[in-house]
């Protein structure tokens, strides 16, 4: 996932720096050009830019919807890619739930950028049996069933 924080361009402005076109009622009127309907990207905290992360930062709450087909544990962290240092890391990612009847991870953090769902990549290698057995189609066709049982499931392809 990419999470980032964006914004319009600044606001063209008038003699004194106050905005142009400024009417009785406090309104602004500009004319929305190409270059000013351009959204740019902020880096959070604000003005953070060497990938230095600060604990007094602003956090964001996040929430992502989890798509169906996944084969996830319970104990889910979220991690975030750190682009200086090159690395994933949970440091900045607080208060992480999961909700498995809805799919749906919460977390708060106060960086952006890459954001990933991860669990121990060595969960299920220790798989308890496998088999492979030919299955023959209607009209003669036939393929072939790749079967794994782990501790958590049952795999057939």
């Amino acid at each position: 996932f990419q999470l980032d924080i964006i914004h319009l361009p600044p606001m063209s402005t008038g003699p004194g720096g106050r905005p142009m076109s400024e009417n009785k009622r406090g309104w602004v009127m500009r004319e929305i050009t190409e270059e000013g309907s351009k959204v740019c990207k902020s880096n959070w905290p604000m003005g953070n830019a060497d990938g230095v992360i600060s604990k007094a930062a602003a956090k964001i709450k996040c929430c992502i919807q989890l798509r169906d087909g996944l084969l996830l544990d319970e104990d889910l962290k979220v991690a975030w890619f750190h682009p200086v240092e090159m690395r994933w890391t949970d440091e900045p990612i607080e208060e992480t739930e999961y909700n498995a009847e809805t799919r749906e991870i919460r977390f708060t953090t106060v960086s952006v950028g890459s954001i990933a769902v991860v669990q121990d990549r060595l969960m299920d290698l220790c798989y308890e049996s496998w088999s492979l057995r030919p299955v023959m189609l209607p009209g003669g066709a036939g393929e072939v069933h790749l079967s794994i049982k782990t501790p958590r499931y049952l795999v057939t392809i």
